[in-house]
């Protein structure tokens, strides 16, 4: 049974993926490190921003640990002018409709996201549903972000629910990697150029849009 919703945000409530590849790409150019959006998409995507630049410091064996931080908070500083700019545009199709499914049935609404805590912050106010939840959970105060489960399983304990009780909607690879190992269901909403991933055979329903959720959808995920 169904007793909790988690919802991951960037890329499952927002469009903010693109931002945060932006920002990323800029970063990690000042210090010699030259991807593009494909690299991002298919290896961190989902990942909390330290591992992130942990990643790819590796992936180019880039000596100089101490410009870690550095990088980070240019990606930080980055994403939130960018999310002032415009994340008021970017809600994902079906948010108000699939937050009214779950108030009509009275299934409380968690947040388990990568971002730090002040992303989320701006993010959710930016869209205006900073009040849809009764918790809101970042990796950053994890050891390990995703694909490790721990923020879901935390988001869980926080609920006062077991994780098998909970229903997470993702829309990356690690980020479903993370709910299916914290042994929770799962709904993966891909983007468009990620949908036919087989990684995303593991999540118990795939689906093009958070409207595609419905009744039926519910009754499936829940036996």
């Amino acid at each position: 049974m169904i007793k909790t919703i988690i919802f991951d945000m960037d890329g499952t409530l927002i469009d903010s993926e693109p931002i945060w590849r932006i920002a990323e790409i800029a970063a990690l150019e000042k210090v010699g490190i030259k991807l593009t959006e494909q690299m991002l998409a298919e290896n961190t995507a989902g990942m909390r921003n330290d591992e992130v630049v942990k990643y790819w410091f590796n992936a180019f064996d880039y000596k100089k640990t101490e410009d870690a931080e550095m990088v980070q908070n240019a990606i930080l500083d980055k994403v939130i002018e960018l999310i002032k700019i415009d994340g008021n545009k970017r809600a994902l199709e079906g948010i108000d409709y699939i937050f009214n499914f779950f108030k009509s049935k009275n299934i409380p609404i968690a947040l388990a996201s990568s971002s730090p805590s002040k992303i989320i912050t701006a993010t959710l106010e930016a869209i205006g549903i900073e009040d849809k939840f009764v918790v809101k959970h970042s990796a950053e105060q994890e050891v390990l972000g995703k694909p490790n489960p721990a923020v879901f399983i935390t988001t869980a304990n926080l609920m006062n629910v077991k994780p098998e009780n909970c229903l997470v909607f993702e829309d990356s690879v690690n980020g479903t990697l993370a709910a299916k190992a914290a042994k929770m269901k799962c709904v993966s909403i891909p983007a468009k150029h990620d949908y036919n991933r087989p990684q995303f055979g593991i999540a118990d329903l795939k689906l093009k849009s958070l409207l595609e959720f419905t009744e039926t959808e519910l009754t499936k995920i829940s036996i």
